[in-house]
Order: C-alpha cells, then sequence, then structure tokens
C-alpha cells in the first residue's frame, strides 16, 4: 500500500516545484538600503498572491494604510480574537442586521475557547527617528505548517502592520521564535504582543535576551544570521527558525503570510511551547501560565497612574477614574460585551483599576449606558457607585466599619448571606478585590451575634455555579484551603496556583480567584510557627515611621548598585521578600504592591539602565531627606523615640535614620564647617537616641522603664537608675561632667571633624537631663562601648616611659 502511493506524492512534489517556476511570485525587490535605513515604503500597488488560482490574481485587491498611522495604544499586529476595537476598529457593525452581528459574535466566541499555538516573528528594522536598528516583531497565533516537502509555514497579519512593512523591507527574511511553555515564554509572548514604539524596543530589550543585529560589529558577524534579525536567547525559546516569504494572500484586514523555512535551531527538544486560549496563556496539562503584568502597556502617553507618589491621594484614585473613562469612550468599541471590555483593560491597563477601589463593570456600565447600550448589569446594581469605600489593604479600623454594615444589611435582610460573595461585597461597597479580606472575618463576627448558623466543615457537595458561592460556602473552601496547605506545606504551598489547587479539592478552579488576593492569610493561618509574632517586627496596621522603614529595607534588598541582582530581586515574590525582611506580608496602611510596581515601572520604561537609580532616588525624596540640621535632627530623634521606644532600642541605624525621615546618607549641617557629617556613622545619632530615651525612663518597676535600663546599660554601660549611679560615682571626679562623656564617645568615632564636635559641644548634649547636670555626679563609662582590649607588654612599658617623662616634665615645670 506504501509503496503505491509513493508515486503520486513524487507527482505533487514535482508538480509543486514546477508551479514556482511556472507562476513565480513577485519577490521582494526593495532595496537593500531602504532595509538598512529603515525609510517608509510606500504603498504597494500588487499584492502578492497564491499561485494555486489565477482567478485570484485578477480581483482588485483592496489598498493598505500607511503604516506611520499606526498608534502604539492599538497595536496593529494583535490577533483578531483580541481586537476589541478603538475609534477605527475593524468591528463596525453598521448596516448589519442581528442575524450577522449575532453570527460575528459567536464565532468570536467559539474562536477564544481554541487553543492554538503561539510563535514571534522578529524582522531586521532601523527606525529613523530613534536612529537605531530595533528590535521590530509580533506575536502571532495563527502559526502553523502548510507543507514539510519542502519545510512551508504561514501566519495571518493584521493590517496596517509595521511588522509586515518590515519584513517586506528585509526581502522577505524573518525569524520566528517558539515559546516553551512557562512564565519566561508566556512573558516573550507579551512583550511582543503590545505593537511596536520606542516603549515597547525599551520593554523587550530589558525583559528578555535580546541580541539586536545591524551595528557592522565582529559580534553581527559572529551571531548575525542571513535575516539579521533580532534574537531571543534564553531559556524561555524553545526554537527559532530563519524563513523566507514566498506568498502573500489579503483577506479582509489580514494578510496570509506563507514562507519557507530555511533553518531551524532546536534548544529545548523535550519541552513543549505555550498555548493561548481564552485571552490567558496555558501549558498542555491545562494550567494556566501568568506573566508579569508590569512589563507592558498598550498606552504610550504619560498619564500613567505610576507617577503619583507612594502613597496615592484621593484626587489622584479620581485621576485615575476619569482617565479610565476616558479610554474607555474614546479608545473602545462599547457595542461589544462589558465582559470583553473588562478584559481588555484589565489586560492593557498600567495598574488595575481594582487596585484603588474603582470597580471597572459599574463605570464600564456606565459608559455604555450614557452611550445609549442597554445596561447589563442587575437592576439591584445599576446605581452602585463605581469607586468603593474600602479596597486595598484594610486597616483594622476599615475592618470594623466592614463588619458593622455587615450586621446591619443582614438584619435588615437575612437572605443577602445567600447572595455570591463579591455581589455581598458590593453591597458593602467594598472592592472585590480587597487583599486578605477571607469570609470567616465577616462570618465569625455575624456568627457571634446569631445572624449567621454554626460553621460547619464540608466534604463533597460542590456548587460548579458561581451564584451558589456564598459567604459560608466560601468560608467551607477556606477552611479546605488552609488543612490543604498546612498538609503540603509551606514551600508547596507558596508556588502553587490556587486555580489547582481548588480544582485539586474538587472545586470549580474559578474559585481560586476569590481567593488569589489573599494567599498569606491562608498561608499564616496554615504555618503559625512560621508566621509567630516573634518572626517579624513589623505587623499589623502600620504607621508612617513603619511604612518608611518597610520602602528602605526594600531598596537596599533590591541592591540598586547591582542591576544584574536588582532585576532578578524585583522578580521575586514581593510577599516572600517581605517575610524574609521580618515584615508580615499582610500588613495594612501602606500599598507595598504600588511601591514594587512604580519600582518595575520605572525599570521598564527606562531607555537606559543607569539611569533607573537616579529615578529611583527622585521617587524617595519627598520621603528621606539627605540634609539636616542640629534642631531638625533633634525634633526627630525626639518625635520618634517618643513614639517607638522600642523599636528605637532594638532597630538598626538604617531602621532608624529611615523612621525618622532620613536617607541613610544624610548629613548633619554644621554651620561652623563646610564638611557635612554623615549621621551613618560615629555617635550624634546613638547620643541623641540614648538622651530621649533616659527621659523615658519612670522607674524600676514601669516595664518600659527597665527595657531602658537595660539598654543603656548594656549598650553604654550606663546605670540610669540614680540608685545605682549614686552609689558607684564616689570615687569619681565630680568635675567631669556628663558632657565630657559625649566629647569622648565623639572622638572615638574615626569619621566625626572637630566642627561636629564642637557644635553638639556648645548644644550640651548629655545623658543627664538638663536638672541632673549640677547635681549628679558624672558616671564613667559612656565611651566605654567595646570590652576592653588585652595590650602587649611591649605596649605596657612603653606607657610607663611615657607617663614617667610626662611625671619629670611636670616637676621641672613646678619647681621653675
Amino acid at each position: 500500500m506504501t509503496l503505491s502511493q509513493r508515486p503520486a506524492s513524487h507527482f505533487f512534489a514535482a508538480f509543486y516545484r514546477y508551479s514556482r517556476i511556472a507562476h513565480r511570485p513577485r519577490v521582494c525587490v526593495h532595496s537593500a538600503s531602504l532595509a538598512q535605513h529603515g525609510r517608509q515604503l510606500p504603498v504597494l500597488l500588487h499584492p502578492r498572491q497564491l499561485h494555486t488560482s489565477r482567478f485570484l490574481r485578477q480581483q482588485e485587491q483592496p489598498q493598505r494604510g500607511h503604516a506611520k498611522d499606526v498608534k502604539p495604544a492599538a497595536p496593529a499586529d494583535t490577533s483578531p480574537r483580541e481586537a476589541i476595537g478603538s475609534g477605527a476598529a475593524s468591528e463596525q457593525t453598521d448596516g448589519l442586521d442581528a442575524d450577522a452581528e449575532r453570527l460575528k459574535h459567536n464565532v468570536r466566541q467559539l474562536m477564544r475557547k481554541v487553543p492554538t499555538s503561539v510563535a514571534v516573528v522578529t524582522v531586521l528594522s532601523y527606525d529613523a527617528e530613534l536612529k537605531m536598528h530595533v528590535p521590530m516583531g509580533v506575536a502571532v497565533s495563527s502559526f502553523t505548517t502548510v507543507s514539510l516537502d519542502p519545510p512551508t509555514v504561514s501566519f495571518n497579519i493584521k493590517q496596517p502592520s509595521k511588522t509586515l512593512d518590515a519584513i517586506r523591507a528585509a526581502k522577505g527574511l524573518f525569524r520566528v521564535h517558539f515559546p516553551v511553555a512557562d512564565k519566561g515564554g508566556a512573558t516573550m509572548v507579551d512583550v511582543f504582543s503590545r505593537g511596536n514604539h520606542a516603549n515597547a524596543y525599551i520593554t523587550r530589550t530589558k525583559a528578555l535576551g535580546l541580541y539586536v543585529p545591524g551595528h557592522g560589529s565582529a559580534m553581527d558577524r559572529r551571531r548575525a544570521t542571513a535575516s539579521q534579525a533580532p534574537q531571543i536567547s534564553g531559556d524561555y525559546v524553545r526554537a527559532a527558525m530563519e524563513c523566507t516569504l514566498t506568498q502573500e494572500l489579503p483577506v479582509a484586514d489580514h494578510v496570509i503570510l506563507v514562507a519557507r523555512v530555511d533553518s531551524l535551531e532546536s534548544r529545548r527538544p523535550n519541552d513543549n511551547t505555550i498555548l493561548y486560549v481564552d485571552g490567558s496563556y496555558m501549558v498542555p496539562n491545562g494550567s494556566n501560565v501568568n506573566t508579569s503584568k508590569e512589563l507592558t502597556t498598550n498606552f504610550d502617553s504619560t498619564w500613567y497612574s505610576w507617577e503619583h507618589p507612594l502613597v496615592p491621594s484621593e484626587e489622584g484614585r479620581l485621576t485615575y477614574k476619569d482617565q479610565i473613562r476616558s479610554v474607555i469612550k474614546t479608545r473602545i468599541n462599547l457595542q461589544t460585551t462589558s465582559k470583553e471590555i473588562r478584559r481588555h483593560l484589565d489586560a492593557t491597563l498600567p495598574l488595575s483599576p481594582a487596585a484603588w477601589g474603582i470597580n471597572i463593570d459599574q463605570l464600564v456600565d456606565e459608559c455604555r449606558r450614557e452611550a445609549g447600550h442597554p445596561s447589563e448589569l442587575p437592576p439591584h446594581l445599576q446605581d452602585s457607585s463605581v469607586l468603593s469605600d474600602f479596597y486595598g489593604r484594610l486597616n483594622q479600623a476599615d475592618r470594623a466599619k466592614i463588619i458593622d454594615r455587615a450586621k446591619k444589611l443582614v438584619i435588615a435582610n437575612p437572605e443577602v448571606v445567600a447572595l455570591n460573595w463579591r455581589k455581598f461585597l458590593q453591597y458593602l461597597e467594598v472592592s472585590t478585590s480587597s487583599r486578605d479580606l477571607l469570609p470567616s472575618d465577616i462570618a465569625g463576627p455575624l456568627r457571634a451575634e446569631g445572624l449567621l448558623g454554626p460553621f460547619q466543615p464540608r466534604v463533597g457537595d460542590f456548587q460548579e455555579e458561581s451564584s451558589g458561592w456564598s459567604l459560608q460556602y466560601l468560608e467551607q473552601v477556606e477552611h479546605n484551603l488552609v488543612e490543604h496547605f498546612a498538609t503540603i506545606g509551606y514551600e508547596k504551598a507558596l508556588i502553587g496556583r490556587f486555580e489547582d489547587v481548588v480544582k485539586s479539592l474538587g472545586e470549580n478552579q474559578a474559585i481560586g480567584s476569590y481567593f488569589q488576593k489573599s494567599r498569606f492569610r491562608l498561608l499564616a493561618a496554615a504555618a503559625p510557627k512560621l508566621f509567630s509574632p516573634a518572626n517579624f517586627d513589623i505587623s499589623g496596621d502600620i504607621s508612617q515611621e513603619e511604612a518608611r522603614v518597610v520602602v528602605s529595607r526594600f531598596i537596599k534588598f533590591s541592591h540598586l548598585e547591582n542591576l544584574a541582582a536588582f532585576r532578578k530581586n524585583i522578580s521575586m515574590n514581593y510577599q516572600e521578600t517581605l517575610r524574609f525582611l521580618r515584615i508580615h506580608p499582610c500588613i495594612a496602611g501602606f500599598s507595598v504592591e504600588f511601591l514594587v510596581g512604580k519600582i518595575k515601572h520605572l525599570y521598564f520604561t527606562t531607555r537606559y539602565s543607569r539611569d533607573v537609580v537616579a529615578l529611583i532616588h527622585e521617587m524617595l525624596e519627598p520621603w528621606f531627606a539627605r540634609i539636616t540640621t542640629w534642631e531638625d535632627l533633634e525634633g526627630r530623634v525626639k518625635e520618634f523615640v517618643r513614639k517607638m521606644p522600642q523599636q528605637a532600642m532594638s532597630w538598626s541605624t538604617r531602621d532608624k535614620l529611615a523612621a525618622m525621615g532620613l536617607d541613610w546618607e544624610a548629613v548633619l549641617d554644621v554651620p561652623s564647617s563646610n564638611n557635612k557629617q554623615p549621621l551613618n556613622d560615629g555617635h550624634v545619632l546613638d547620643t541623641l537616641i540614648a538622651k530621649e530615651l533616659k527621659g523615658l525612663y519612670v522607674n524600676s518597676s514601669d516595664e518600659l522603664s527597665q527595657a531602658i535600663a537595660l539598654y543603656l546599660k548594656r549598650q553604654y554601660n550606663f546605670d540610669v537608675d540614680p540608685s545605682h549611679a549614686l552609689s558607684s560615682a564616689q570615687s569619681v571626679d565630680g568635675a567631669h561632667s556628663s558632657s565630657d562623656d559625649m566629647e569622648e564617645a565623639m572622638m572615638a568615632s574615626r569619621q566625626m571633624g572637630h566642627a561636629g564636635l564642637r557644635h553638639a559641644r556648645s548644644k550640651r548634649v548629655d545623658l543627664a537631663s538638663d536638672g541632673e547636670r549640677v547635681d549628679r555626679p558624672r558616671i564613667r563609662g559612656f565611651a566605654d562601648r567595646k570590652p576592653p582590649v588585652k595590650k602587649s607588654p611591649r605596649w605596657h612599658k612603653l606607657q610607663e616611659k611615657g607617663e614617667a617623662k610626662r611625671a619629670e616634665k611636670a616637676a621641672e615645670a613646678q619647681s621653675e
């Protein structure tokens, strides 16, 4: 049977080769100079055609727009399945009847559910405005093989397209990369799905291992391929192939490209490539793969939410809401469904609206109704506020208000507890994306008031429909998750996806999204020893001083001075980083998410990495002063010690400076000297703190006073209790004051200059209080911070000789 098929296969192969000669396409004939210098090509008058149909070649083909009309905000290289639409979107429905519109919608919904392969196409391109070769490319979800004899592939590109222009300018040569099914592969696809513009090029260069030929260097001669296309390296590339364009076929607003495979590089032959389905990246076993959302955005604009300070104000939240409203009205086709619009916004906005308590469903619905479209929200939610009263990291006061509202709501209508958990939160004006809010946080107080039945653990009896995911149902899921995490251990629980975990428990995997932002609350409940209060020195509702310390520790951990380490550290799980820094991951009162997101934004959108450090320091300027005066320093120390005496005795010098709002490299401006005295070295800061601690001492029976006395004794060998001080000071020269102790301590600091010492002496800084300076004898030992070093016999002999000479000179002076 096999032999009988061979003549036929040989015939078709021979016929294919004959057709290529007899019906040779119009090849790419653009000059190499255009390819090298990136001048915009004129509109093609004759698109390439498939060779198998003379009829197609006889048809009048539509003209395409100029590539310069492409806006980065609505990239032309995206898949049609993902194009929600803009002011010039291709999904105009004017003139279509209801049946045609319904058919189009149904086809779109079906194709979203069909998994497809994903590939990244790169091509040689010179940007005349940037005056450099750029990583031009696009991610396509239509890549497939056409034939293996010879190897031929095809894919679709929406036009107008900068990538398509570049392929034509490069004589049809390009490179195709196949991403591995992991987070790195998903990120590779993501950064090539956002259009081709300056910010996109910067993001690609920083997020990926990219080599862009075109410099004419020795490396180009060694590494560049025949296509001269940018090369993506790294473990996230499964394979790469060099291709040459052979045919084009315009179809509606797309162009089908057919290309010959010239060569193939296989790097990880045993790994699968990533899939794309329903707007998400997926591995072949069905698990989703997340990307680093901070890397990309479709909006090439300066209104980014990241421009707000580290603690955004209510005015900033209102501004962001108005900006999103403007995007919805001007860049999105409101005739599409609210669900599709929301998915598009989630994928493109620089910061999730839910992070600032902006109800995107309500905002989209308002815009649709203003445009004359029917509402898609239930009647009872149509009048809900766009801005939630509670969002982000909720402090104890917020939680108390939420519980009080829940009690009043349940008393007024007991049936609300049977609603879906997210709808229940909307009734309470609580953002559904609030962090670390668990169902038990509300169910417990309701149960204590007799407003909710007793808790009963559940095994089986799963609810597949989201309408049944009520407060009590999710409380049972929460209980099962904690038990599961306690069983598998912290390490496995940390890296597992919630969707996969809940699916393994028999639940609908969509329930995982309800707990995604409360992962560390569940982990803390599952591993109480690991999250013991003894392991953290910052937790709960944090103060402004503690927020500064959080920022300082995170910046220090990031290693700004080492860009390789910096890039690695900011890519880690920031909540696990907080735990490593002795900061509880569930702190409230400061948005760590905004801090991390802003740092990543600065890194990935700055053209030169060397400028990132300066930008981050500029971001921190309102938080940490770099120069201080003596009066200002005394005021900062006094306020810090009065508010946080325990931390004043336990934190490092860096943390103390940060808490007081001073930079680690802050200096003391001494009027009598041009030299600024650094506060991170010497004894000035420690002395001022010790003085304030002494002022807080009450008596030996007070717990805080006991801690202060123990600290001063251990740190400075200073007895703060007057009774101990008098008994130990009888043999000490009473004429020696406490200010002399301070002078000795300052002189012991090798970095402290005489100018700073004279200024400190003029301020009479002393451990004794103002009333004790005259009456209390001087207590020796303040300078003895370190145990005495054992001297050698030679040193003792030299010391004796020196004392003898000084005694002789004193005797001679007395006799004279």
